[in-house]
């Protein structure tokens, strides 16, 4: 999508002026279009195939400026026009690269520091193709059948959670979906993951969203008294290179199903279908529709979904058709149908047209592996007989993997950099001929890891809304007020001025006549009092009209009595409101944290915002009741040393310049706490950013070492980067050794002395925190292929 903006100068013009520059605005539109198909050709060109224009926009008279994608970054380029109303198509590079928001200057130019990581990250994985919905059935017949079906759960309309009982697993989660971008089929062993939130979806269980039984249609067929303990005998897909799968569900294994469920994973038309009548028709043919995910009327869809209805399976591809992928086990037939198909176009496109089966994420595999990834520019004229025979193996390498089930779902080489980079997905389910070796892993985790950290995405962002939405009135509440507080204590400090002129007013009351609205007293009685800030000698009392000098006075007196009091009631109340708005600021603070730093957003650092807000209910606090086994001090000991170490593998680890030293950062008032008064020693050092909401931070020295300079200044850059002032360029940072630190009052504030302060700069910190998690991401990379090599050797 491109956005289109233009800076006009707002003058007063004629009709005649207006018209002319009606029509200007229409040529600069019509160039700043030719600029658009120049930036798409000249930055490819330029910088790979990964570069992309976001927008492009007229910023000066003569000029135009467009922001691209680099892969890793967001870069300025910049065209000019000439005088005769031509474009000039050289692109330059400026402010390589733009990582903050600060180096883009400009109203249209904003958006470059709105597309961040977590907006990258939030890219859909694309659309199951066939071979996954083949490996994914591999995968779930292996895992599941037979299983007892013993639990049934349905969050939302679009999804369906099957727990079951196998001999081998104790459960298994099935999960059945049939949401437009996030359709999937999954079977993901339960198992006890660490207890946050995050490891919920990855080990099977479905609580990051406080999955409940809801009163779907689907959830209650399944749920009802007829179709109790069923057991899944069958999991297959019936219909060759057609995402379709069919789950039987019987009495006893062995026995005719009585109920079928149909899973349509086509994408935005995916849909569930739950079939009765199975035993009556002996398994062998559709049965009524009990269920669906949705249903079609007849107007709307060839193929009605509809309560009552008979189902009628979707149109196949005969198997003797010229499309049919399993007909060309031979170079020459295959090769002549892909070129008279292709006609000049790219290869892969030429794939996809030519045969069923195969998506454009798959072809552009097939041809990357086989002839490397410059030829999905390629077309098929351009090809040698060599390349076409490489290109033949990967096609039978694919055609035999999916009649032997002999599949190898894998990341891609580079995958997971790839991803924290573009935000995009990168996998397969085949091994080419050529393919270096790998290990690969089981289709439902990979699919399930894919798909769910995507869906956590989502979730994390909705929720990050809900809670800013509803912090923004508790914020404005609170600011407000605290306004309020210092206006009127401010206006306190007038208290001995009123009561001065009360004084005045009563000693000189005999100089007033009726009728006046003023009383000037002598200028050397208004200079003795010292508290009076009139006009000095001329200072002039004024005197409300109808009344006399001595209601004036006790008027000043009531005001000066007022005040004093409200010095008392309102101090209090200030500080409650500073300390209730420095809280809420955290809390906002967090959420961002929560959102933005790291490659996965923290759910359980929003489920602490969302229990601080008292938007859901906390659980109620007891006494503990003793079981039977262990006493309930080493219980609630052991339950203790449990949390404390999750919180600490929750905060942020950063490895700092001097070896064996590290920066502890928390992201939640739990975390500060704990780091700064529990883990934390004597000898360390605490940093935070001064005057703004931020992290704790702590730098853990080893045994008889001294934190450098560089060492000191790496801190204050990463405190100053997680804070609420990491946007600017650089930011105040207070630090101290950890033994004058104290609590105070509030909960997640500290008192604290002997302190420095030293400059932090945020963007220094980032480009030391991407480096980092690069780093581990790349030695993770590379221990499994030596552990691949090993394997290999053994």
């Amino acid at each position: 999508m491109v956005l289109i903006s233009f800076v006009l100068h707002r003058q007063r013009t004629t009709r005649h002026e207006k018209k002319l520059q009606l029509d200007e605005r229409q040529r600069c539109s019509r160039r700043v279009s030719t600029a658009v198909v120049a930036g798409r050709r000249c930055l490819p060109a330029l910088c790979g195939a990964d570069a992309k224009i976001a927008f492009l926009s007229g910023t000066q008279e003569h000029d135009v400026v467009c922001v691209g994608w680099m892969g890793a970054s967001w870069t300025l380029w910049r065209a000019e026009y000439l005088s005769d109303n031509r474009l000039h198509f050289g692109f330059v590079p400026v402010g390589f690269p733009c990582r903050s928001r600060q180096r883009c200057v400009g109203k249209s130019l904003r958006q470059c520091g709105a597309l961040r990581t977590r907006q990258r990250l939030l890219q859909p994985p694309p659309p199951l193709d066939y071979t996954s919905v083949a490996a994914l059935v591999h995968s779930v017949k292996q895992r599941t059948v037979p299983g007892r079906l013993e639990t049934v759960l349905q969050p939302d309309a679009r999804t369906l959670y099957l727990g079951l009982r196998t001999l081998e697993i104790p459960r298994v989660w099935l999960t059945l979906s049939w949401h437009p971008q996030l359709a999937r089929l999954t079977a993901v062993p339960e198992r006890k993951g660490s207890g946050n939130q995050n490891d919920a979806l990855r080990y099977g269980v479905p609580k990051a969203f406080q999955a409940e039984s809801m009163p779907y249609s689907v959830s209650n067929v399944l749920r009802s008294r007829e179709f109790r303990d069923l057991i899944l005998c069958d999991c297959r897909a019936p219909l060759a290179f057609e995402r379709l799968v069919e789950f039987d569900l019987a009495r006893r294994p062995g026995e005719e199903p009585i109920l079928r469920i149909i899973l349509e994973l086509v994408g935005t038309r995916s849909n569930l279908v739950v079939l009765g009548g199975m035993d009556r028709l002996g398994g062998r043919d559709s049965g009524d529709i009990l269920a669906c995910g949705y249903q079609l009327a007849e107007g709307k869809s060839d193929r009605p979904f509809r309560v009552g209805d008979r189902y009628v399976y979707p149109a196949t591809v005969q198997a003797s058709s010229s499309r049919m992928p399993s007909v060309y086990r031979d170079e020459e037939p295959w090769r002549e149908r892909l070129v008279a198909t292709a006609s000049g176009d790219l290869i892969w496109r030429g794939l996809t047209r030519a045969f069923v089966g195969l998506s454009s994420a798959l072809a552009q595999d097939m041809v990357s592996s086989a002839l490397g990834s410059d030829a999905l520019e390629r077309c098929t004229e351009e090809l040698e007989a060599s390349e076409w025979h490489a290109l033949f193996s990967n096609w039978l390498a694919w055609l035999s993997a999916l009649e032997r089930h002999d599949f190898a779902p894998h990341r891609k080489v580079g995958g997971a950099l790839a991803e924290k980079a573009s935000g995009r997905t990168s996998y397969s389910m085949v091994r080419w001929p050529n393919e270096a070796p790998f290990v690969p892993t089981d289709a439902s985790d990979l699919i399930a890891d894919l798909f769910d950290r995507y869906e956590v995405c989502v979730y994390a962002e909705s929720m990050g809304k809900r809670l800013r939405r509803e912090l923004a009135p508790k914020l404005k509440r609170v600011r407000n007020a605290l306004a309020q507080y210092t206006n009127r204590l401010a206006e306190a400090e007038h208290a001995d001025q009123l009561r001065a002129r009360g004084d005045l007013l009563m000693a000189w009351q005999h100089l007033w006549q009726p009728g006046e609205t003023s009383l000037r007293p002598p200028s050397e009685a208004a200079s003795a009092f010292e508290s009076w800030k009139g006009d000095g000698l001329n200072a002039v009392l004024e005197i409300a009209p109808g009344r006399t000098p001595v209601e004036e006075a006790q008027a000043c007196y009531q005001r000066s009595r007022k005040l004093r009091r409200a010095v008392q009631a309102l101090a209090p109340l200030e500080q409650a409101a500073r300390r209730e708005l420095e809280h809420l600021e955290h809390l906002e603070y967090m959420i961002s944290v929560a959102l933005d730093y790291g490659q996965d957003p923290d759910l359980e650092l929003l489920q602490e915002v969302f229990n601080e807000l008292h938007l859901a209910q906390a659980p109620k606090s007891g006494k503990s009741v003793p079981s039977k086994r262990g006493s309930p001090t080493r219980r609630d000991a052991k339950a203790k040393g449990a949390s404390n170490a999750r919180l600490l593998d929750r905060c942020i680890q950063l490895q700092a310049a001097t070896e064996g030293s590290r920066i502890l950062c928390g992201k939640s008032q739990h975390q500060n706490d704990y780091l700064t008064f529990r883990v934390a020693t004597e000898s360390d050092l605490w940093f935070h950013a001064q005057g703004c909401a931020g992290s704790h931070c702590i730098l853990r020295m080893p045994p008889g070492f001294v934190a450098s300079t560089d060492d000191v200044q790496l801190a204050s850059d990463v405190a100053a980067y997680f804070s609420k002032a990491r946007l600017q360029k650089s930011v105040p940072v207070v630090y101290t050794q950890i033994k004058y630190v104290r609590r105070a009052d509030a909960p997640g504030t500290v008192k604290y002395a002997n302190e420095r302060v030293i400059f932090g700069e945020p963007d220094r910190a980032r480009a030391f925190v991407e480096e980092r998690s690069a780093i581990e991401l790349s030695s993770a990379s590379s221990s499994a292929s030596s552990a691949v090599e090993s394997g290999d050797e053994t």
